[in-house]
């Protein structure tokens, strides 16, 4: 997962919207948003993750996918 890239998708640009603005939007700290932004954190949890796709005007959706690669909603 890449977050900046789903929140760019959702309306909101890199530019518009810094790490502090739409932490103030989420809830959450800048720091966190910047842990979301790095391709190497791991540790995400869906309740932050909700409020940051609601802070940029989406909404959360969990995909499982199997081993034929078939899309399953969660």
């Amino acid at each position: 997962m890449y977050i900046r890239t789903a929140y760019s998708v959702v309306g909101s640009s890199r530019k518009s919207a810094s790490p502090r603005i739409l932490a103030k939007r989420a809830g959450t700290t800048a720091s966190a948003i910047s842990r979301y932004e790095n391709a190497d954190y791991d540790r995400y949890e869906l309740q932050t993750l909700r409020k940051i796709a609601e802070a940029c005007g989406g909404r959360l959706e969990v995909v499982l996918r199997g081993r034929d690669d078939t899309d399953r909603a969660a």
